[in-house]
């Protein structure tokens, strides 16, 4: 709770309140009918709350806690704090804080995007112990940006989000396979692009990554990929790194084309 309401202050509706070299804590409140509003604030050493409002049945406006309420709360704890050693919260031994996938909760896989890792604080025992299988990496036609078949000149690897059909996420995995590519042609006859793997634990070696479909998870990590073009013939031996290799997801409904 109190990491919660820091946040408040620190990126939240309450940035009014914030006091350089003081971990600050508050909340913010306005009446629905614009009468009052107030801001609660807090440090290691102080609390203050300010309120801001008529008596009478008055509305006010454009005043929202945030507001003046906050910038009073600030100026307030910055005089009680002049001359005194910055303050400090002391965490309980069983509080740790880790970094979780924000889709699934779970420990971060190697697909899950920056952007949907944050760093949360958790009890030591429910710590989670599973990785994230939400996000998937899958092969996708360039040109029709859907799943891609075998018949697809181009293709690219991204990676997107598993979720029910109602979703709206806007990055949830396609579910409909590239409907432009669907026989022989006969450029695609010489045309011989793969997947490899540019780990650098295999020291400049060529092998073709493991790239999981849309029923699989784990493979490759997006980092490491590398479409290249083969001479006819060559064949390449698959990634042999354990922590790169596919597993087939329960959950799954969509089949994976690449492998029809």
């Amino acid at each position: 709770m109190n990491n919660m309401l820091q946040t408040v202050v620190s990126s939240g509706t309450g940035t009014n309140a914030r006091i350089p070299g003081i971990p600050t804590g508050g909340k913010t409140g306005t009446s629905e009918d614009n009468r009052d509003c107030w801001f609660c604030g807090f440090t290691p050493m102080y609390s203050s709350a300010v309120w801001m409002g008529y008596d009478a049945k008055n509305n006010m406006r454009n005043q929202y806690g945030g507001g003046y309420p906050a910038k009073l709360v600030k100026s307030m704890l910055q005089k009680a704090h002049e001359n005194k050693k910055s303050p400090t919260w002391s965490k309980p031994k069983d509080i740790v804080q880790i970094s979780v996938c924000s889709k699934s909760g779970k420990l971060p896989a190697s697909t899950c995007g920056e952007g949907d890792i944050i760093t949360e604080f958790s009890v030591k025992k429910y710590i989670p112990n599973e990785y994230c299988a939400q996000h998937q990496t899958v092969v996708i036609c360039k040109e029709s940006g859907k799943l891609a078949g075998k018949y697809c000149p181009e293709t690219e690897v991204r990676t997107y989000v598993t979720t029910d059909d109602k979703s709206s996420d806007p990055n949830k995995i396609p579910t409909e396979t590239c409907d432009i590519h669907t026989e022989f042609t006969i450029p695609g006859l010489f045309k011989n692009t793969v997947w490899v793997c540019r780990d650098p634990r295999h020291q400049g070696k060529l092998y073709r990554a493991n790239v999981p479909g849309s029923t699989q998870t784990g493979g490759c990590p997006a980092e490491y990929l590398e479409e290249i073009l083969l001479p006819p013939g060559q064949n390449l031996p698959t990634c042999p790194l354990a922590e790169h290799q596919l597993k087939r997801n329960r959950a799954g409904e969509i089949v994976d084309m690449l492998d029809r």
